[in-house]
C-alpha cells in the first residue's frame, strides 16, 4: 500500500483555498435584515450547496482528486528525468568524453536526482484511499443535511407548543380575573388570586423558554444553511406525512436495499480492501473489520424493523387523535348552541373551545411525528445509520 505524502507547497495552497472559502460575516448592526424563507424540500440542496463544513469537506476531497491528476504529470516528468539520467550516466562512463563535459554531467545528475526525490514526494493516495475518503465525505455531508431537516421539524414542534400554551393563557387570564373579582366582592380569598397569578406566571415562563429554544433553532439553521447566524429565517410549511410511501414499504426487500446502501458497510469494506495480508497486525485488523461489518448488518436490520414498527404506531396514534379532534369539534358545535341560548356560560364555552384548539395542535404534532419517522426510514434506506 502506498504511503500518503503531501508537498509543503500543495498543503499551503489547500490551506489558502480553505481560508478563501470562509465568508467574513459583517458585524451586528441595528439595521433590520431581509428575511429569507426555507422550504423543507430545499433544505438538502441548500445545505449541500452553502454549508461551510460541507464546502470544506468537498474542497478537501477535490484536492485529493486534483493530486491524482497531478500525479500523472509527475509520472511523465519522472520518466523524462530517468531517461536524462541514463544519458548522463553514459557520458560519465564514456572514456572519450572531456572532463568539462563530465563535470557538467555530474552536476546535472545531482540536480536531476534531487528533482526526482521532490517529485517522488508527490506520490498521491491510492484509488482505494480516495474512494474511502469519498465515502466518508458523503456520509459526513448527508449527516449535516439530516441534522438540518431534523431542526426544521423541531422548529414546528416548538411552534405548536407555543401556540397551544398561548391559547391556554387566555383561560388562565380569565381565571385570574374571576378570582380577583370574587375577592373584591368578598366571595373569594387572596390565596385564590395568588394561585391564579402563580399559574399564569409559570405558564409565561414556559412560553418564554420555548421561544428562546425557537430562537436557538433559528441560529443553528442559519449556520447549517450557510447564512449568518443572526439572519432572519422563515420556515416554510411542514410537509404532510407521505402515507403513500408507508403503504408501499416492504421490510424484507428494504432490508437488502438498506444494507447495500449503508455507508458504514461500504466504508468498512473499503478499509478492509486497503489492508494487506503482509503482517499479522493487518490480518487482525481485517478480522476486526469483518466482525464490525457483521454487527453493522445486524444493526441495520434491527434499526429498519424498529423504524417500520414506529411508523405503524405513529399512524395509529394519528388516527386516534384525528378522531378525538372530530369529537371535540362536535362538542364545540353543541356548546356554541347552548352558549347562544344562554344555557352555557362564556367561561365554560371558552374551556370547550380551547380543548378543540388543543386537539388541533395535538393532531398537527402527531402528523409531524409520523412525518419525522418516515423521513428517518428513508434515510436508513439511503445508507445513513439510524438516529438514536
Amino acid at each position: 500500500m502506498k504511503v500518503r505524502k503531501q508537498a509543503v507547497l500543495f498543503t499551503m495552497v489547500v490551506l489558502f483555498a480553505l481560508n478563501a472559502t470562509v465568508p467574513v460575516f459583517a458585524e451586528d448592526t441595528a439595521e433590520k435584515k431581509t428575511p429569507y424563507t426555507i422550504e423543507y424540500s430545499k433544505v438538502e440542496q441548500t445545505v449541500l450547496g452553502n454549508n461551510l463544513q460541507v464546502n470544506s469537506n468537498m474542497l478537501s476531497l477535490d484536492s485529493l482528486d486534483n493530486k491524482n491528476e497531478l500525479k500523472k504529470k509527475y509520472e511523465n516528468i519522472l520518466d523524462t528525468v530517468s531517461k536524462a539520467s541514463q544519458s548522463l550516466t553514459a557520458i560519465l562512463n564514456d572514456p572519450d568524453a572531456s572532463e568539462e563535459l563530465k563535470t557538467v554531467a555530474k552536476g546535472t545528475s545531482v540536480t536531476l536526482s534531487t528533482l526526482s526525490k521532490i517529485l517522488d514526494m508527490q506520490e498521491d493516495t491510492s484509488e482505494d484511499d480516495f474512494e474511502l475518503t469519498d465515502l466518508q465525505t458523503d456520509l459526513a455531508n448527508y449527516q449535516i443535511v439530516r441534522t438540518a431537516q431534523s431542526l426544521f421539524s423541531t422548529h414546528y414542534q416548538l411552534q405548536y407548543n407555543i401556540e397551544d400554551l398561548t391559547d391556554s393563557r387566555a383561560l388562565l387570564e380569565n381565571t385570574l380575573s374571576t378570582a380577583q373579582t370574587k375577592y373584591n366582592l368578598k366571595q373569594g380569598t387572596s390565596l385564590d388570586v395568588a394561585q391564579a397569578q402563580d399559574a399564569l406566571n409559570t405558564l409565561d415562563c414556559s412560553i418564554t423558554n420555548l421561544q428562546n429554544q425557537s430562537k436557538a433553532i433559528d441560529t443553528e439553521m442559519n449556520i447549517l444553511l450557510g447564512h449568518s447566524y443572526n439572519d432572519t429565517i422563515v420556515f416554510g410549511n411542514v410537509p404532510n406525512p407521505d402515507t403513500d410511501y408507508t403503504n408501499k414499504i416492504d421490510p424484507d426487500s428494504d432490508l437488502t436495499a438498506a444494507r447495500d446502501a449503508s455507508y458504514n458497510i461500504k466504508i468498512k469494506r473499503k478499509q478492509r480492501a486497503i489492508l494487506s495480508d503482509e503482517t499479522y497486525k493487518e490480518k487482525d485488523k481485517k478480522n476486526a473489520l469483518n466482525d464490525d461489518m457483521e454487527l453493522e448488518l445486524q444493526n441495520i436490520g434491527s434499526s429498519l424493523d424498529k423504524q417500520y414498527k414506529t411508523i405503524q404506531e405513529k399512524k395509529v396514534v394519528l388516527t386516534a387523535k384525528q378522531q378525538k379532534l372530530a369529537t371535540a369539534e362536535f362538542s364545540q358545535e353543541q356548546a356554541l348552541k347552548k352558549h347562544e341560548a344562554g344555557i352555557l356560560s362564556t367561561m365554560d364555552y371558552a374551556k370547550i373551545r380551547y380543548n378543540t384548539l388543543s386537539q388541533q395542535y395535538s393532531v398537527k404534532a402527531a402528523m409531524l411525528g409520523l412525518f419525522q419517522e418516515i423521513e428517518s426510514y428513508k434515510w436508513i434506506m439511503r445508507g445513513l445509520p439510524a438516529s438514536n
